[in-house]
């Protein structure tokens, strides 16, 4: 991996350096015993749809919350109704309606045509643009680019601009290898761990002008739908979007 300073990035090292403690393993297979009890559990189609609409429409108020939009979740059933929200709440409806429609592409590209495909550079570029489009000046980057300029987030410098396409592409390849992507069918607590180390990375990279946040829930999103039967798929984007902001400092201060 060819960079201009990686000396500078000692904790962006692609490999396993965390580990799950009793509490956490417990947790996470009780995670799993809910989801396969409500994944067995029959249920009419119409009680379905209402499940996978409440999982888009918490999803959304989580995601966009994260960049500071403060809209409510009636008014996110609102704008999946097709209604229109006040003048005053233009561009929060519209970076709420984004993701409505990256979650819908998703669940297209995944139950319908029965697409797959790990996350890389290029997936992450199109999820960045789908979350930007039409906010103009309220979203703060280029939609589907990559940053071009240094930034510090606090205390922390994010790495060179120049080297975030070779860190995007070095996390992508090791975690198809770390999780074994094609290789074995991964447990929900596997999936649920995969989501918040691509979610700690992508913001120790911080590859986007602004946090990338909703980018990175909407991959998140992707990523965990992708090893869930249908009738699953509603708790995987609603726990992969619920609360993804995940404090770097539990992989070590960088």
């Amino acid at each position: 991996m060819k960079l201009s300073t990686y000396q500078e990035y000692p904790h962006l090292v692609f490999r396993k350096h965390w580990s799950i403690n009793e509490a956490s393993s417990r947790l996470l297979g009780q995670c799993e015993a809910y989801i396969e009890a409500i994944r067995q559990t029959p249920i009419l189609p119409k009680d379905y749809q209402a499940l996978m609409t409440v999982s888009l429409i918490k999803g959304a108020q989580a995601t966009t919350a994260i960049e500071g939009n403060t809209l409510t979740e009636e008014e996110i059933r609102l704008i999946l109704d097709k209604q229109k929200l006040p003048p005053s709440r233009e561009y929060q409806e519209v970076e709420v309606k984004n993701i409505l429609d990256s979650f819908n592409i998703l669940l297209d590209e995944l139950l319908e045509q029965e697409q797959e495909e790990f996350i890389n550079p290029a997936l992450l570029l199109r999820f960045h643009q789908m979350v930007g489009q039409n906010l103009g000046e309220h979203f703060s980057a280029v939609p589907g680019r990559f940053r071009d300029n240094d930034v510090t987030v606090g205390r922390y410098r994010c790495p060179d601009h120049r080297d975030v396409p070779t860190l995007v592409d070095a996390l992508s390849r090791w975690l198809k290898e770390e999780f074994q992507y094609g290789v074995s069918t991964q447990s929900i607590g596997e999936v649920l761990i995969q989501a918040i180390v691509t979610h700690v990375y992508i913001e120790w990279i911080h590859p986007f002008g602004d946090d990338g946040a909703s980018a990175s829930a909407v991959v998140l999103a992707d990523r965990d739908a992708q090893d869930f039967s249908i009738t699953g798929l509603a708790d995987a984007l609603a726990l992969a979007t619920a609360d993804t902001h995940v404090d770097a400092r539990i992989f070590g201060k960088p």
